[in-house]
């Protein structure tokens, strides 16, 4: 059995304050070719499909695109859980229409119905493969066990263990009936000693860890989502395969899939590296002069990464040049860009400054086209923008007559 394990796609993410449709949909493209080049079976998707609980209608289309072009790939299960990014109401809305793509997708959980996320896969003539232990993120409301005595017993880590023990005991009982077959578990959550990112730690808080001893020998794979460096303990059998886009300026190293194969028992896994279809990159000056061969720098790295854009975070720490200068500086080098971000950090001062905070002569713009764009630094659907352009319309109305 092949398996593809994603997780942490975040669809609707904005880096840097800036809309990712576009590279969402390279990487959705790239793994459709993965699909049916690995010839998998299944894809997993563990958790936080959406990067918050409201996607826009762009991102929504995106999402069944690809389930939509997933389905003919050859790939025979897409198997998705909830993250805590998703919002259940949201992911349970278009679960209809899950079936006719062969996707299958648990957004929520509790201890009175742990059998909504036993899933068993076939083969392509219809006999038993495999059994799916899809579990999602689980809320404290849904699973936290009763308080004890002890102060540092945590009722929601235990409650989290709990689940994952009665959910194991059911997979032993399937197992015992499919002798030799596997069993794959999906979770959302932390686990003791996952590298995580100062981005992913921004991302996701600080929801509690969770010990890797909570995950039964029954469970032949383990294919986490949440933290969004890749990762693996217990000797591969559990594994993080990390978001497949970075979510921060540091998170940009090292981006993949995992093709995960599991043949009489044994399980190996793979990276399937991501390429950079954006480049992502940091670069710090102190002095007018390394300013000045930025520009020079950012064109080799583009030409190695072989990126269609690229998005520049710049942190200039010296005092030679004043804001005003700064920022008509980087419109000048910067503008052809994706997108940049400067900041400009130096004794006293802390300021950030987007590509759309250029210096432009405002005479040349009407004051619709203003409106129009400072209402793009918002991920709004078409019905919002229709309705907030109408009113700024009524205004400007009324203030000319």
């Amino acid at each position: 059995m092949r398996i593809i394990h994603t997780s942490d796609w975040h669809l609707g993410n904005r880096l840097q304050e800036k809309t990712r449709t576009e590279e969402f949909r390279d990487f959705t493209e790239w793994l459709l070719v993965q699909l049916r080049e690995q010839k998998s079976d299944v894809l997993l998707i563990s958790g936080d499909i959406f990067d918050n609980s409201t996607p826009g209608d762009s991102t929504l289309e995106l999402y069944h695109d690809f389930l939509s072009k997933a389905d003919q790939t050859g790939c025979r299960y897409i198997i998705m859980t909830g993250g805590n990014h998703d919002g259940v109401a949201q992911l349970e809305s278009s679960a209809p229409l899950l079936k006719r793509h062969h996707a299958y997708l648990v957004s929520s959980l509790s201890r009175d119905n742990l059998e909504k996320c036993l899933i068993p896969v076939a083969d392509e003539a219809g006999n038993p493969a495999a059994l799916v232990c899809a579990v999602p993120y689980l809320r404290p409301r849904e699973v936290a066990e009763e308080s004890s005595d002890s102060e540092t017993d945590d009722a929601y880590i235990r409650g989290i263990a709990k689940v994952y023990e009665e959910v194991a005991q059911q997979a032993e009982g399937w197992k015992s009936a499919h002798e030799g077959l596997p069993v794959i578990c999906m979770g959302h959550l932390s686990v003791s000693g996952a590298e995580v990112t100062d981005s992913t730690r921004r991302l996701i808080g600080t929801l509690e860890t969770v010990n890797a001893g909570i995950f039964s020998p029954v469970f032949d794979y383990v294919a986490l989502g949440h933290i969004h460096k890749g990762y693996s303990l217990a000797e591969g059998r559990i594994a993080y395969s990390g978001s497949p886009l970075p979510m921060g300026i540091d998170e940009t190293a090292d981006r993949h899939v995992l093709l995960v194969e599991i043949s009489e028992g044994k399980v190996t896994r793979e990276k399937l590296a991501v390429p950079s279809f954006t480049l992502h990159v940091k670069h710090s000056c102190a002095t007018q002069e390394e300013l000045d061969t930025l520009p020079d720098r950012l064109s080799t790295q583009e030409a190695e990464a072989g990126s269609k854009r690229t998005n520049l975070q710049l942190v200039y720490t010296g005092t030679d040049l004043s804001v005003e200068q700064l920022r008509t500086k980087a419109y000048k080098m910067f503008h052809r860009l994706y997108n940049y971000k400067l900041i400009v950090n130096r004794p006293g001062m802390y300021m950030e400054l987007n590509d759309e905070d250029n210096v432009q002569d405002l005479s040349t713009l009407t004051p619709e086209s203003l409106f129009e764009k400072c209402l793009e630094k918002y991920n709004l659907e078409a019905a919002e923008l229709t309705a907030i352009k109408n009113c700024f319309r009524q205004a400007l109305d009324s203030l000319n007559n």
